[in-house]
């Protein structure tokens, strides 16, 4: 009953107050029903069956519509939005010699409507308040999945499952996602104003944390280390100005150590630790380092299908491209576990160059915003900066050994990226041109 009340009041307060006062609360209200992925529910049969995530979709298309609520930006003023349509317009193009081509206009529709919303969603964040909500909107999805997970534990076969939303319904796929919801913890919890919202961010980092225990991810597990070693790297800059920064970082890794320790269990210690037994390559036993196999193949695939082969494609056409002395399990029609060879497989060399370029414009803006802040000496827009570019490191890391390609995650990071940039550097430049004597 809790959870329904909240869904509920949680879409209406987004609804009536985003069209009435703050329109980048309706993204808000998109990410509160990603996250919470009702349809999946065991409280689904208690709510009304609609289209809710079509809903706020329309109404968060024609809010952007209306001139008042948008940011004057353009998008195509932001070099990764470029990119991010360059992806998109060439994904489009592949159906046209995809191997599976239902699968693939499957997946281009689907692309397409995350794209136009987000693309929405960027041009309704007019403030750094506005990007605060949508970080915050991130964080509590990721809580509430830790909440879930922690509801449902794990079956009989010592994993989680069931618990991921539309795009992510494999637990790895939504671990990454939490990775990322640990790392904005973290930036939370070290930036918070009082003492109030540090006791709701470590609740929530908390849940978040025992949910990967739970998870056994260990690709998560490196998200978590390298996006929050990056953050406390950030943090320690030298041109940084903080007092007692560095007893803090110390406290804050010491309280963060106690915390990791008070929920480990010995199923999650040794599947963290198997990672080092399965980075011997071996053809005879499937292990994690198997997935090496499938990368082979998946570059050896890209040289018969430079242009990309489309949704789905190494997964059908695996077993022509796994030698034989490989075991694969149960099926030789395996995916390729990597976002980078997922890429390369489905858009070839032409997409997957899209795709790094996307990234690394994406990268750059992270770097220019940790730059001005630090000239001007604004702590605030140093971390948020800072945060951001850890949380992609994270989640790319996890990435690294999933098919996230079209990860809905990945490119709210991106938007996220975007509006960072524009309220922090482009309106702010404006607004000091528009102050300048005539």
């Amino acid at each position: 009953m809790l959870t329904i009340a909240t869904f509920f009041l949680t879409q209406l307060y987004c609804l009536f107050r985003g069209i009435f006062h703050t329109p980048a609360l309706l993204f808000v209200g998109y990410i509160v029903i990603y996250f919470m992925y009702h349809e999946q529910r065991w409280w689904s049969s208690s709510i009304p069956s609609i289209g809710y995530s079509f809903f706020f979709s329309l109404v968060i298309l024609i809010c952007a519509l209306i001139p008042k609520n948008r940011t004057p930006t353009s998008i195509f003023q932001l070099t990764p939005l470029k990119w991010f349509l360059a992806v998109l317009a060439y994904f489009a193009v592949v159906q046209f010699w995809a191997v599976l081509p239902g699968a693939h206009s499957y997946a281009l529709e689907n692309f397409i409507k995350v794209s136009v919303v987000f693309l929405a969603a960027f041009k309704l964040c007019k403030s750094p308040s506005d990007l605060d909500k949508y970080l915050l909107a991130f964080t509590a999805g990721c809580a509430y999945i830790g909440f879930y997970v922690m509801e449902t534990g794990r079956n009989g076969m010592g994993r989680v499952e069931g618990v991921g939303t539309v795009d992510s319904p494999d637990v790895n796929d939504m671990a990454a996602v939490l990775a990322v919801g640990a790392i904005f913890c973290l930036h939370y919890f070290w930036h918070a104003k009082n003492n109030k919202q540090r006791l709701l961010i470590l609740v929530a980092g908390g849940l978040i944390v025992n949910a990967l225990v739970l998870m056994n991810s260990r690709g998560s597990f490196l998200g978590v280390l390298t996006g929050s070693s990056a953050y406390l790297l950030g943090v320690m800059a030298p041109k940084v100005s903080m007092k007692y920064k560095k007893a803090k970082v110390f406290g804050l890794i010491l309280f963060g150590l106690i915390g990791l320790v008070s929920v480990l269990d010995e199923q999650a210690i040794n599947r963290f630790l198997s990672i080092k037994s399965t980075t011997t390559l071996t053809e005879e036993q499937e292990s994690g380092s198997t997935r090496v196999f499938f990368w082979l193949a998946a570059a050896d695939m890209a040289q018969d299908y430079p242009l990309g082969a489309g949704t789905y494609s190494f997964n059908l056409l695996s077993p022509q491209y796994i030698p034989e002395s490989v075991a694969t399990g149960r099926t030789r029609n395996r995916a390729v576990h990597s976002i980078w060879f997922q890429t390369l497989a489905e858009v070839g060399y032409i997409g997957f160059f899209f795709f790094i370029m996307m990234l690394f414009s994406g990268y750059l803006l992270t770097r220019e915003i940790k730059k001005q802040a630090l000239d001007e000496q604004n702590i605030d827009m140093y971390f948020i900066g800072n945060a951001v570019q850890a949380a992609c490191i994270g989640y790319l890391t996890a990435a690294t050994f999933l098919d996230r390609f079209r990860a809905v995650a990945l490119y709210m990071l991106l938007i996220f990226i975007c509006c960072a940039y524009n309220v922090y550097v482009i309106q702010k430049g404006n607004e000091e041109v528009t102050k300048e004597p005539a």
